[in-house]
């Protein structure tokens, strides 16, 4: 599995994907329509994404990977999914790919910001709802299953889930992203180092029942 903003995308790196072996999920995140989109996820010369991310997401699918499509809602963009799942589908990314929603939060300091937007459980489960019947409008599969157990809750408390990021470092939990190399348990593109080693050991000695509650 792989989860990426789909900049990068391109059908060289596609082409590099499919060399590796089989792939079960590529999840891309894709916020809305373009307005939206590229409101929130800006390139550092002020230009939007939306137009290359959905290009790129079109040459997966055309390459048959499997995509996922994630929609990141908070109180600016959870009511007009109409619209978006028309322009995905004239772009021909649904009903090939599916779409989900994933709830916007500030877990870390950088986005504190992003606070006074994010949506009470009662309304993101409003939301999840009317997302499926506007999917079910267009006869598409709202994607819902029963609920079922989980073994992992996320790329931290599993042995091969890692977390990129954008200078190359490793990190195993995606609210270390921001942080120094010091937290980083190893780089793509640097040689092994003392404290890499001793991050990893302390996320996979990692024990839940240490903690009373």
């Amino acid at each position: 599995d792989i989860i990426t903003n789909g900049y990068l995308l391109d059908k060289r790196c596609i082409e590099r994907l499919l060399q590796i072996g089989k792939w079960e999920m590529i999840q891309i995140t894709i916020d809305g329509r373009p307005i939206i989109h590229d409101n929130r996820r800006v390139l550092a010369s002020g230009r939007g994404s939306w137009e290359r991310i959905v290009t790129n997401a079109a040459y997966a699918l055309d390459a048959g990977l499997p995509v996922i499509i994630r929609m990141n809602i908070d109180q600016n963009n959870a009511t007009d999914f109409k619209s978006t799942i028309s322009l995905l589908v004239e772009k021909n990314l649904l009903p090939r790919a599916s779409l989900y929603l994933g709830s916007v939060v500030d877990s870390t300091n950088e986005c504190t910001h992003m606070g006074k937007h994010k949506l009470t459980r009662k309304k993101f489960a409003e939301a999840q709802l009317s997302l499926q019947k506007e999917l079910l409008s267009f006869g598409f599969s709202p994607g819902c299953k029963l609920p079922e157990p989980k073994c992992t809750l996320c790329t931290a408390d599993s042995d091969n889930g890692y977390v990129i990021s954008p200078k190359g470092r490793i990190f195993k939990c995606w609210n270390e992203i921001h942080l120094s190399d010091t937290a980083a348990v190893g780089h793509l593109l640097e040689k092994s180092a003392a404290h890499y080693d001793e991050n990893l050991k302390r996320w996979q000695n990692y024990d839940p029942f240490r903690k009373s509650e």
